[in-house]
Order: C-alpha cells, then structure tokens, then sequence
C-alpha cells in the first residue's frame, strides 16, 4: 500500500476521476482486514498475517478512536463518510473480529448513543451501518448494543420514506438484512415490521432481472449498472428474509452469528 497512491476503490467506464480514489478509507481497510481473517484457514498463514497486520498498523494509529482515512492526496468533498461518526460503528466492529484495540472501545464508547442524532434523515447508508455496528458490539458482549441498535432502527426506519428519496439496491437489501436480524434477537415485535420487511422486499426484487443480475439503482435508471455489491447484499437479504419468516431461524441461532459475516 504506497502511501504516495492509496489504492483506488472506484473505476469507472468512462475514465473520469472519483474523489473517493484521493484517500485510504478506513471503513475500506476494516472490510478487507475482515476478509483476510476470514479466510485464515484456507490460504499461506505467514502472506495473510503480514498483509493483515500491514492494514492494522495503519488503520490503528493511536487508542483515540479510528480515523476516517489516511493518505489524503487531496480536499475531500463535506460528507458523512468523509467525517467521523457512528457509522464507525461497523468499522471498529470489523477490526474487533480481528484484534482488541483501545482505538475500537474508543470508538464504541464515543459514538454508541448518537447513532440516531449524528446523522442526518437523508444518510440512510450511514446510519445503517451505524447500527450493524451496535449489533456487533452487541455480540462482543456489550449488552446495552442491541437494545440500542432496535431503537435507533426504529426511530430512523419507521416510515417509508428513506427508501424512496435515493432508491438504491445495496441500502435495501442492508435494512432487509439487519430488520431480520433484530426481530430475531427478539426485537421489533409488531406485525407491522413484518410488513415493513415484506414491502421492502417486493421493492428489492424489482433491481433483479430475469437473470439473476442486480442492479445498483432501479431498472429506468440510466446508465443502467450491474453491481457485484448490491448482489452480495441482495441475495444475502433474501436468504435472511425467508429463513426468518418462513419460521427455519425460530431459535435465532444461525441469524445471530451469520450476524458477524456483514460485508
């Protein structure tokens, strides 16, 4: 990883440049330090450990919390995921899964209770991943988590409308996921999540076409994009969804810990 050229995240077909390739985002170093871990018995131990333990040196800096990026080439545009707050959350949770830290606790003890203040009604994604963040912590044994997380989904998913302002599939097939993990750990009791689940979901299947490709944003959008993220995502909701509802999960137990396999 040079720091003179942080690795790009973003392509596109057309050339054109994305601010997002001018920085090492944290949030980016989380996911594939999490990826390395998970796959500690299947390749060489000794190339991922290093390569593991090169993205945690410089992902945790100091025990004052996580930062938002590093190696800035350049001024970053204003926001919410180029400036700190609870959507950490899924990040220090992430790295958690691979080694304790103080910067992680920090981040948790700092952001744990603003989940639902510290963003905006439009940062749909942010606040998402703000509470799968608080789910993990939850797993890791912070029992106050997991009531949290139900009532920040509650508070900011209680309507339809974050999903009709930016239609995106990825962001979908998130809510999708996380609502079914949280009635599993017995939270959001009503029948109307399950409504609220069913409706989603039919609006989710409308980004999957007759060969099983999804799209990023809904089919009349042009260009119109394939994306390998929003599959994961999607077909990942999907199974949760019919395993929860269809009764399988009634114990929780394979919801739960399929709960720390979030990507």
């Amino acid at each position: 990883m040079d720091s003179e050229r942080p690795p790009a995240t973003r392509y596109h077909f057309d050339g054109r440049d994305d601010w997002r390739n001018h920085a090492t985002f944290t949030f980016d170093l989380a996911m594939v330090c999490r990826g390395l871990h998970a796959i500690r018995h299947v390749v060489p131990e000794h190339a991922r450990s290093i390569a593991s333990m090169n993205i945690l040196s410089r992902a945790l800096l100091t025990g004052d919390g996580l930062p938002v990026y590093i190696n800035r080439q350049r001024d970053l545009p204003d926001r919410w995921s180029t400036s700190p707050g609870p959507y950490q959350l899924k990040a220090a949770a992430a790295l958690l899964s691979v080694l304790d830290h103080p910067a992680l606790w920090k981040t948790y003890e700092v952001w744990k209770s603003r989940a639902v203040t510290a963003m905006k009604p439009e940062e749909v994604h942010g606040a998402l991943n703000a509470v799968e963040g608080l789910v993990q912590f939850g797993l890791f044994g912070r029992s106050e988590a997991l009531p949290n997380a139900a009532h920040c989904f509650e508070v900011r998913f209680s309507d339809s409308a974050p999903w009709t302002r930016d239609p995106r599939s990825d962001v979908i097939a998130q809510a999708i996921r996380l609502g079914c993990v949280l009635r599993s750990f017995g939270f959001l009791p009503d029948h109307r999540w399950q409504d609220w689940l069913s409706d989603l979901r039919l609006l989710l299947e409308d980004f999957i076409d007759g060969s099983g490709r999804v799209s990023f944003r809904p089919s009349g959008h042009r260009p119109l994009h394939y994306n390998a993220w929003s599959a994961i995502f999607t077909y990942q909701a999907l199974y949760y969804y019919e395993r929860f509802i269809q009764g399988i999960e009634k114990n929780s137990v394979q919801l739960q810990s399929s709960a720390s396999w979030y990507t």
